[in-house]
């Protein structure tokens, strides 16, 4: 009976790495705490998650990393729309649940495009300003196409008041809460590319719940509002 041919071996040279993910960056024994801390810098050869990002960064062009962004940008925002539509439906105490459940899913699906990107695949973005700006970018979509759903939808002759409050306060609190989520992906990523780490969560998360809580906050405030019988700010 023949012998079986022994498994190929996982390439030991970086030049030879491939540029896929056919094996699990992440279960490299380099990457373990105790191996980590008993070698106080990663060989160059090793196939540790570090070197895997940095080699795969080596070959992604800056016109693939743009490329990157617009779709982000342009995907991210009609994503979180979802969200709109579940303080839509609510109206008198059962608003206060579309307020306190619209602002989590908004601001998750808003961050959940640049999220994977930065946690599967950081090598997609060049720099922290690039992600700044691509979630920026994908919040004044979102903001825009709320805006086009409430003033030409949901309240088909709107007041002037209402149409510059849209166009202003509430485009700038979606810029705000992007941002915020923004400078968590940072996090993220500075630790996966600059330092050679698995993408903890825990970098991202205080990040992400403290835009829920602004964009909470606010949208507990234009509840209240409007159940005291003033003119809905929605």
């Amino acid at each position: 009976m023949a012998s079986s041919s022994p498994p190929p071996e996982r390439p030991s040279s970086p030049s030879s790495w491939p540029r896929g993910t056919s094996w699990d960056p992440e279960q490299s024994v380099w990457d373990e705490p105790a191996i980590r801390a008993a070698v106080p810098e990663v060989p160059q050869d090793a196939l540790s998650y570090g070197n895997w990002v940095r080699r795969q960064r080596e070959h992604f062009s800056g016109a693939k990393s743009l490329l990157v962004s617009f779709l982000v940008a342009l995907a991210a925002g009609p994503l979180a729309v979802v969200g709109t539509f579940l303080s839509l439906d609510y109206t008198g105490a059962l608003a206060l649940l579309g307020a306190f459940l619209a602002p989590a899913v908004e601001e998750v699906m808003k961050a959940a495009l640049p999220l994977w990107v930065v946690r599967r695949r950081p090598w997609w973005f060049l720099s922290p300003t690039q992600i700044f700006l691509t979630m920026l970018a994908s919040g004044a979509a979102f903001a825009a196409i709320e805006n086009l759903l409430y003033l030409h939808v949901y309240i088909p002759h709107p007041e002037p008041w209402l149409v510059v409050w849209r166009w202003t306060v509430c485009v700038g609190l979606h810029t705000a809460c992007t941002a915020l989520s923004a400078l968590g992906l940072i996090r993220l990523w500075r630790g996966a590319v600059e330092q050679g780490e698995i993408p903890q969560m825990e970098r991202f998360l205080p990040w992400l719940t403290a835009a829920v809580l602004l964009h909470l906050a606010y949208n507990v405030g234009a509840t209240i509002w409007g159940m005291m019988d003033y003119p809905g700010i929605r």
